[in-house]
């Protein structure tokens, strides 16, 4: 069951997490580039032996990282050097 004590409890484990981790979320704060900062808080709640099992996880970005790669193949043309070698 959920209930009132369960959501208390996420909510001050939310909190806890949020305040452990307050200098590494206000540096990458500063550090947005976008105008806005996103916090995904996850909450995991399984039925154990002793009542509810409450999981609850921060996730941020730190810096941004964009990589790329392109790649263009005609299988229909082949390879120069592929022609030289075999010849």
């Amino acid at each position: 069951m959920i209930g009132e004590q369960t959501i208390k409890a996420i909510g001050e484990a939310a909190t806890a997490v949020l305040l452990d981790n307050m200098s590494e979320l206000d540096r990458a704060y500063a550090a947005a580039k976008e105008g806005s900062f996103h916090i995904a808080i996850g909450v995991k709640i399984r039925l154990c032996a002793d009542g509810n099992r409450i999981e609850v996880s921060v996730g941020f970005v730190t810096s941004w990282v964009k990589v790329s790669t392109i790649r263009i193949v005609n299988e229909e043309q082949t390879s120069f050097l592929q022609n030289e070698e075999s010849g």
